[in-house]
């Protein structure tokens, strides 16, 4: 295994696969959540004002969970000319 360099295209690399899929899916699990979350409230005639700071920590949860799990997909991604592998030092 010979290792490379890490230069401002690599990083660039790793940095927006991680970025694209990170927001996106954050944001697609928050807004169902918030929905769902939103909706039930209604229901159960709570006042939004109480319902939007519920739904502001759960995205924050939700997207600092997203977070790692898409970090987690990508240092495991093949890139074009590298890939990225923890070694025991």
């Amino acid at each position: 295994m010979q290792e490379v360099e890490v230069t401002f295209g690599r990083a660039a690399q790793v940095w927006w696969a991680w970025l694209w899929r990170a927001l996106l899916l954050s944001l697609l699990f928050s807004f169902i959540a918030g929905l769902i979350i939103g909706l039930a409230g209604q229901l159960a005639g709570i006042s939004p004002r109480q319902i939007v700071p519920i739904n502001m920590l759960l995205g924050a949860f939700i997207g600092v969970y997203v977070s790692i799990w898409i970090l987690s997909k990508t240092l495991k991604k093949k890139f074009r000319s590298f890939r990225i592998a923890f070694i025991q030092i």
